[in-house]
């Protein structure tokens, strides 16, 4: 669809060719047959690098600037102006970029979402309309659904809703009910019918409420409902009339009630009141010119020297990846980004969601053998972390037993379940240098010969790469200040250990090998 939509604008035949040569367009795209030449093999070689740029970047930046670098490469925009109505046509992907504005995602998975509950929830976007500047826009209430105006005015509220006559009732469930002819020709109504019309009245005058709430609320800084001052019972403004007397004074006084007035009234009026709004006005005038404070002095610019409270993950981050880690904490970057996955024909549950349930089944120490329904409690962790697919949710928790299954026959597990002492989520906070650091440990036990140890779960792969170095390199920081941490605790000799529970690899490091790592962490101290 996108290849021969106007993004692109490939033929039919040069999709035909692509595909008979490959079983994917993705791959067709990569190595273009042969018989394509001309203006079409142009376009798939432009369409081949547009693509390739923009999945580069799926997952990295928001929904918003991927769709606005979509339709900067291929013109989309102009092109669709061309066309036959084409003013609605820009619109309507003006909207949709307002909506990527609104929510700022970036997973493409939870935009879909988004939109889809958008239409479930029955507030879906309509068609957007051509907006004209300075000018008063006539609508329908459906119309103005997912619009929003500075004034809104809602005439004739007073008259009675429409109620066209019927001689059917529907009902889904109850069925049918019909009026039929009496012996003088008349139709009357069946006690079936006026069951079921019931029904229907009150599901229709719900339908109402819901209109008159969707049309109050496109207004942005004032609402204006006019109507007759006899209004019809059943009408919007007597429903509003009823509301608002049931609302306590205060909040009453917020809706203002105003009687029509003719002009010569008005002037008639006009000398005893307009004194006294002027003098109202200038009161109000002298009010808001009052001199505003001064700042009592100069805000400085944010800096690592001026951070008094750390986490060992957020000094372990500085030390190793100071821009990010300025760009994080000090600018505001968002600290993570999760790529986008493409759906795949076998469900695969994501493997951060993965790791990260079978980590906090770790932290409150379940495992197939002791906790019957881990699979439930599993299940649990995945819904809250997100994932809706039931395939996928399966497939997650599958993953996560099988992590669990394979560290609770390690030695770390046996040594852990027989220790005398054993502390999960162990939180501390611990003056260092000037600084305080705070944080939680996943686990500490104490072993056989009296020693205390902490251990901390990753979820990386290590996939071949030398453990030992692997760690050192990417975590000595954040596990030397543990073992400080633990040292204040338990005032006794510690190490650490360091568990890839993927692959059930186990890594220990001593107070001698972590010590120069801790002296790297002092380098921030003349920032």
């Amino acid at each position: 669809t996108i290849l021969h939509s106007p993004l692109y604008a490939l033929s039919s035949e040069t999709l035909f060719r692509l595909r008979r040569a490959h079983s994917s367009l993705r791959d067709a795209l990569r190595d273009l047959p042969a018989d394509l030449v001309g203006d079409e093999r142009a376009r798939a070689e432009f369409a081949a690098a547009s693509l390739q740029r923009l999945w580069a970047r799926v997952g990295r930046v928001t929904i918003l600037d991927l769709l606005q670098q979509a339709l900067a490469e291929t013109g989309y925009l102009a092109t669709v102006s061309s066309l036959s109505n084409g003013t609605r046509r820009r619109a309507n992907v003006e909207k949709l970029l307002a909506l990527a504005r609104r929510t700022g995602l970036v997973r493409l998975s939870e935009f879909n979402a988004y939109l889809s509950d958008l239409t479930a929830r029955e507030a879906r976007e309509g068609e957007a309309t051509t907006e004209a500047e300075n000018a008063v826009q006539l609508m329908t209430i459906h119309r103005a659904k997912g619009l929003e105006f500075p004034i809104v005015i809602i005439p004739d509220a007073g008259r009675a809703p429409y109620d066209p006559p019927e001689w059917m009732a529907v009902h889904r469930a109850h069925g049918i009910g019909v009026k039929v002819h009496d012996e003088t020709g008349e139709l009357a109504a069946t006690v079936g019918y006026r069951l079921l019309k019931q029904e229907a009245d009150a599901r229709d005058a719900q339908e109402e409420k819901r209109l008159l709430y969707v049309a109050m609320t496109r207004a942005q800084e004032y609402l204006i409902i006019s109507g007759s001052d006899m209004p019809h019972a059943e009408s919007y403004l007597q429903q509003l009339l009823d509301a608002r007397a049931k609302l306590e004074a205060s909040a009453a006084e917020r809706i203002v009630l105003t009687t029509p007035r003719t002009r010569f009234q008005d002037l008639e009026r006009a000398e005893t009141e307009l004194p006294v709004r002027a003098t109202r006005a200038v009161a109000i005038q002298e009010t808001r010119m009052g001199e505003l404070p001064r700042l009592v002095m100069p805000l400085a610019p944010p800096s690592v020297s001026r951070i008094e409270m750390w986490t060992p993950t957020g000094m372990e981050a500085l030390v190793n990846q100071r821009a990010e880690f300025e760009q994080r904490v000090l600018e505001g970057a968002p600290e993570r980004i999760i790529p986008v996955r493409r759906r795949a024909i076998i469900a695969r549950a994501p493997a951060y969601i993965v790791g990260e349930i079978a980590h906090r089944a770790l932290q409150r120490w379940r495992f197939p053998q002791n906790t019957p329904n881990l699979d439930t409690i599993l299940e649990r962790y995945t819904r809250e972390r997100g994932l809706s697919d039931e395939n996928e949710i399966h497939d997650a928790v599958r993953q996560a037993r099988g992590i669990l299954a394979r560290f609770a026959k390690s030695e770390l597990f046996q040594e852990m379940t027989n220790a005398s002492a054993r502390y999960h989520e162990l939180p501390f906070v611990v003056a260092w240098h000037g600084r305080i650091v705070h944080g939680a440990m996943d686990a500490v036990y104490q072993r056989a010969d009296g020693k205390w140890r902490v251990v901390d779960f990753k979820t990386d792969r290590l996939r071949g790469k030398a453990a030992h170095a692997y760690t050192l390199k990417l975590y000595a920081v954040q596990m030397a200040l543990y073992l400080e941490a633990a040292k204040m605790q338990f005032d006794a000799s510690c190490d650490v250990c360091v568990c890839y529970i993927r692959e059930n690899r186990t890594v220990v490091l001593t107070e001698i090998e972590l010590l120069p790592h801790l002296e790297r962490a002092l380098q921030f101290e003349n920032d």
